[in-house]
Formats: C-alpha cells, sequence, structure tokens
C-alpha cells in the first residue's frame, strides 16, 4: 500500500491491509454503557474510536472520560468530533472536523502538532486543501446511502480521484456494511468507517471480527 497509515496514526501493528474506524455515538447505546461498547470495540480489533455526540460538552466530556479510562490499555486512538476544546480538555487523541466546522488551522492551535486532526471531504479539490493544511487524515462520503447521517451520496470514482491525489490515509464513510465494503477495498481507500453496522448488533464484538476478516 503506498500510502500506510500505521506509520501517520498511532495505532498498534496489524496485519490486515485497511483498518477500521468506528464512530461511536448515544443512538445505538439502549441499555449499555458507552464506556463498556467502547472497550469491546478496543479490545476487538478497532483502529480508531471517534466519539460523535450531540449533546451539551460537560455530558461529551463525562463520556469521552469514560471511554478514555476503558480502553486506555488498547492503545486505540479516541477522537471527539467536531470539538478540538473538548478534545484538549480530555486529553483525547485528536479530533474529527467537517467542512463547516473549526478550521484545521483554530482545531491545530488548540491541540498541538501532536495530536490527529481528520477532515471530512467530498472532492478533490477539499482533499488537497486539508491536506496543505496538515490535515492527518481523510473521510469520503457518503459512499452509499445512510441511516446513520443524512448526507449526498457521491460517485466512488471521486475517492479514486482522491487517492491518486493526496498522501495522507482515506477512509470512506457512509452506508458501509459487510454486504457492499467489497466495492471499496478495490478502490484503494486506507480504511473504512463504520456506525450502525456494529454498534447495532448485539454482539459486537463478533461483527468486529467479521469486518477485520473482510479487511485482510
Amino acid at each position: 500500500m503506498p500510502n500506510d497509515p500505521l506509520t501517520q496514526l498511532p495505532i498498534n501493528p496489524i496485519t490486515y491491509p485497511m483498518l477500521l474506524y468506528v464512530i461511536l455515538g448515544e443512538e445505538w447505546l439502549g441499555e449499555r454503557r458507552i464506556e463498556d461498547v467502547a472497550e469491546k470495540l478496543a479490545s476487538s480489533g478497532v483502529s480508531v474510536i471517534q466519539l460523535r455526540e450531540h449533546k451539551v460538552a460537560r455530558d461529551i466530556i463525562e463520556d469521552a472520560r469514560k471511554i478514555s479510562i476503558a480502553i486506555r490499555d488498547c492503545r486505540v486512538p479516541l477522537l471527539i468530533n467536531n470539538r478540538p476544546d473538548i478534545a484538549s480538555e480530555v486529553n483525547a487523541d485528536g479530533v474529527h472536523i467537517g467542512q463547516d466546522d473549526v478550521s484545521i488551522h483554530t482545531a491545530r492551535k488548540i491541540l498541538g502538532k501532536n495530536k490527529l486532526i481528520g477532515v471530512s471531504v467530498h472532492s478533490v479539490e477539499e482533499a488537497l486543501l486539508a491536506e496543505k493544511g496538515k490535515a492527518n487524515y481523510l473521510s469520503f462520503g457518503s459512499i452509499f446511502p445512510s441511516d446513520t447521517k443524512k448526507s449526498i451520496v457521491r460517485p466512488i470514482s471521486i475517492l479514486r480521484e482522491i487517492k491518486r491525489a493526496v498522501q495522507i490515509p482515506v477512509f470512506a464513510i457512509g452506508g458501509i456494511t459487510l454486504e457492499n465494503i467489497g466495492l471499496i477495498t478495490k478502490e484503494g481507500a486506507d480504511g473504512i468507517c463504520v456506525s450502525r453496522d456494529i454498534l447495532n448488533r448485539e454482539d459486537i464484538e463478533k461483527r468486529v471480527r467479521e469486518y477485520i476478516k473482510m479487511l485482510m
């Protein structure tokens, strides 16, 4: 793989070529505690966990701290969606921002040079700007229709173009399942972002292992 994300993301060495990035939010918890779900994800082999919640800051901070404690022995990065201030407060490993969120420059000023900053992009132009701004990785989508976050479905050909244009890791996101993952693996993405198809399962660990098997 020409752009090895293992050299840019602080994760354990793994034997499969694509990374599994899980976006964790309260909508999929049911009666489960968020820290227990995070621990199952981390111990089962996911590469990155992003906390994405629509709560007041103090509640996101509380959940982030619970997760940090639960996964601290797994060496899986915890990123906070859209809130570099909260990421700094809880000493998370970084932040993920969208096109309408704070700028990469602002996030970097808050977090410092050693934290991860991921950026959602929808075109080659946005990808190149994010790379120029020193983003650590990109996510592109929506690849397929998604029930988790309503967004425009974009041609997978743009994913190929972005991969050719940038040198940082690119994750595919949006409506990804075990049934359609094969359409992504052949496009050269460095990893996939999943939420519903893992978290909306009774046996999370089993589902993670099934994904990892597909990514090998």
